[in-house]
């Protein structure tokens, strides 16, 4: 199966609703994680398609030990503290010498936070709602150290919102629970909420005199 791109967001302000999730959105790389039926192996690639498997050997060890023949959405993040390093996924995903990648994969382990899964053994779970996708996911994916699945929290999204930004989190992610997966596609059923900067600004001048 040719990889193919992941469903995006349009971007929007925090609010309350039925009918929806709101999780934490990650500070990571976005990545499509494949895995093969009969212990066939794993292929990660991230948004722009590229073959990131190699980067991130404890995760290819920890999926395929996990689930098979299945297709997830979710993201790379290197934790530090409890919350999401930006530092610390750059230097893991900007390696390609092996040597350093084995030493990297111990010193500074990447997780996979998965959000969603698009095939379970072989079939397609692209048309299914949300709902019905995410009941799939916890029965198909074997979470461990490395692998885990998000948590989500429904209708209530501006108190959510408050609490990410308390808790450092860059920001959190609204889905409708009955929307379908449509890859490479910017869907206003999933909104990325985002913590805004504001900069107030007094501009001033004087008027001379002649």
């Amino acid at each position: 199966m040719n990889p193919f791109k992941p469903m995006l967001a349009v971007s929007g302000q925090p609010f309350n609703s039925e009918g929806w999730i709101f999780e934490p959105k990650i500070d990571g790389t976005r990545c499509i994680a494949e895995v093969f039926q009969n212990a066939n192996g794993v292929r990660l690639h991230n948004r722009r398609l590229f073959d990131i498997t190699y980067r991130y050997p404890e995760l290819e060890e920890a999926l395929r030990a996990g689930s098979q023949g299945c297709i997830f959405d979710g993201e790379v993040a290197v934790f530090a503290d409890g919350k999401p390093s930006f530092h610390a996924l750059a230097e893991r995903d900007h390696q390609s010498e092996q040597m350093r990648i084995d030493y990297l994969s111990r010193a500074l382990p990447a997780s996979y936070v998965v959000f969603d899964i698009l095939y379970a053994r072989g079939t397609s779970l692209m048309d299914l709602p949300l709902r019905e996708r995410k009941r799939i996911l916890a029965e198909e994916l074997g979470e461990s150290e490395a692998v885990s699945i998000v948590d989500f929290f429904p209708e209530s999204g501006r108190n959510y919102f408050s609490a990410a930004l308390k808790m450092g989190i860059e920001g959190i992610m609204a889905k409708r629970l009955a929307s379908t997966y449509e890859p490479g596609r910017r869907s206003r059923d999933w909104v990325k909420i985002k913590k805004s900067l504001k900069l107030d600004l007094v501009v001033g001048g004087f008027k001379g005199m002649a």
